[in-house]
Order: C-alpha cells, then structure tokens, then sequence
C-alpha cells in the first residue's frame, strides 16, 4: 500500500478487521486505483492513476513466502517498462513456478509491455484474459478467432478474450467456444 489517498487508508483498515497483514509497503508513493466503467452492453471501460503499485522494487519479493500461494494474478499495468523486468525476472525464478497456476491480465496495456518481459511472462505459460480490441491490437489479426489461436500459440494456455455485450471466447488449443452472456430480469 501505498500513502495518502482515501484508499490507501480504507483498504489496509478492512485488511486489518479481515485480520490480514500488509506484505509490502511504500510510504514513499501514493497508492494507484482503478475507476471501471461498465457500458450498458457490457463494454468495460477504465481510467486508471498509477502509483506506488507501478514502481516495484525487487527487495518487496524477498518478503513473500511463495510456498503459501498456489495461484499467481498478473495485471498489465504492473508489468511495464521497469517493473515487469523486476515482475518477469522474478517470476522465472520462484520455486516450483511451473506447478503455480498463473493467470495474465494485461488489459489495454498489452502493446506497451516490453517484448522481453511479455517473452518471459508467456514463457510460464499464463491462462490469459483480455477483451477482442486488446487481442486485435496485440496480435494484428483482423478476426478474434485468429487473433486468440495466435496468443495461444505464445502461451501454451487457455486465451479468454471477453466480446462486450456478445460474451466471452475461449480457446484451449482444442476448439474456440463462446459464452454468451444471459441477461437476468430484476
């Protein structure tokens, strides 16, 4: 966590009643957030403020006991310019990584990770999740269906690309299968 804003404040204090202890934190920096926007079809759309969460420094890792995690989240925003290095270089050396189930959310910022960290990070073989304009703009491909085989291709795991209003598609190597979304009466 990070100092100052109203959320820096709220989450380590419901933490604390949850009886959950802090790994890491920064006091020097600001802690970022997230505003997430849901269109009436579905669409996502989110104004992010980095803070102290971009800037990882490699010594936080020495904290963390990774024999008590079996799952591993990755956001994009984490994963760019110095950080992913950190984030990447890391990774590749945490014991047992390969029996980790590690999932890969990249979001809009999938064209801005180094190509050396993305390399690294798919290379460990994350089950992906991105929505189809973030697919099209990372691969190039003009139709989802191609462009979910080609991450595939660098991941080796299962690709969820979200489609708005129209679902989710997933592709396992296997087939491509879409999920549509229902819509609940109230």
């Amino acid at each position: 966590t990070g100092r100052n804003r109203i959320i820096c404040r709220y989450y380590p204090q419901r933490n604390e009643r949850k009886g959950y202890e802090p790994v890491i934190e920064e006091p020097s920096e600001d802690s970022g957030y997230c505003l997430s926007l849901v269109e009436a079809d579905g669409e996502r759309t989110f104004i992010t403020v980095q803070g102290a969460e971009c800037h990882f420094k490699k010594e936080w890792f020495d904290r963390i006991d990774m024999s008590r995690y079996e799952n591993i989240y990755i956001a994009g925003y984490q994963v760019c310019g110095n950080s992913g290095k950190i984030i990447a270089d890391w990774l590749q050396n945490v014991p047992d990584i390969d029996k980790k189930k590690i999932f890969f959310a990249p979001g809009p910022m999938i064209t801005e990770i180094e190509p050396e960290t993305m390399e690294k990070l798919m290379a460990l073989s994350p089950v992906l999740h991105i929505n189809e304009a973030e697919a099209g703009n990372y691969t190039g491909q003009e139709h989802v269906e191609d462009a979910v085989k080609d991450i595939f291709a660098k991941s080796q795991n299962t690709v969820f690309v979200t489609l708005g209003g129209d679902g989710t598609m997933f592709y396992d190597g296997d087939e491509i299968q879409k999920w549509h979304r229902s819509r609940r009466k109230s």
